[in-house]
């Protein structure tokens, strides 16, 4: 599933896994992030990335009616980028909230926390991102 190779370009390194559209799978997916974090021998600082995760599988697997796709790549310069893709058509955003919402903040979390973060069409699929620093042990 997960590829350490890195080729002479520099590109980076990559990891992807699908998941059920089922809730007990957000668990798997941070575990999957907080794996290949170590084993790439980089660091999520503060723990932000598997939070990150988890605020967007929660969405995908909330609205898609089919496996989602968890995609993960760093650079050499300690970028992490973590990608879902559903089939749900709706992007997600950051909307106002109440004292009474019950859910609504996870974007808001997202657009707080992530270096950068965004939404982007695939064929019949949305694909939801997020950028955070990672420390490169090595």
């Amino acid at each position: 599933m997960a590829d350490r190779a890195q080729n002479a370009r520099g590109r980076p390194l990559r990891a992807a896994i699908e998941l059920p559209a089922q809730p007990q799978v957000v668990s798997r997916a941070r575990g999957f992030v907080k794996d290949m974090i170590e084993l790439w021998d980089c660091e999520d600082l503060d723990g932000v990335a598997v939070l990150l995760t988890s605020e967007i599988v929660t969405n995908a697997i909330r609205y898609s009616t089919e496996a989602i796709r968890l995609e993960l790549s760093v650079t050499d310069d300690g970028v992490l980028t973590v990608e879902t893709a559903d089939n749900h058509p709706d992007f997600p955003c950051v909307r106002p909230l109440s004292d009474s919402d019950e859910g609504g903040r996870g974007m808001r979390i997202v657009a707080a926390l992530a270096r950068n973060w965004g939404v982007r069409p695939v064929n019949r699929h949305k694909v939801v991102w997020f950028e955070v620093p990672v420390r490169v042990l090595r």
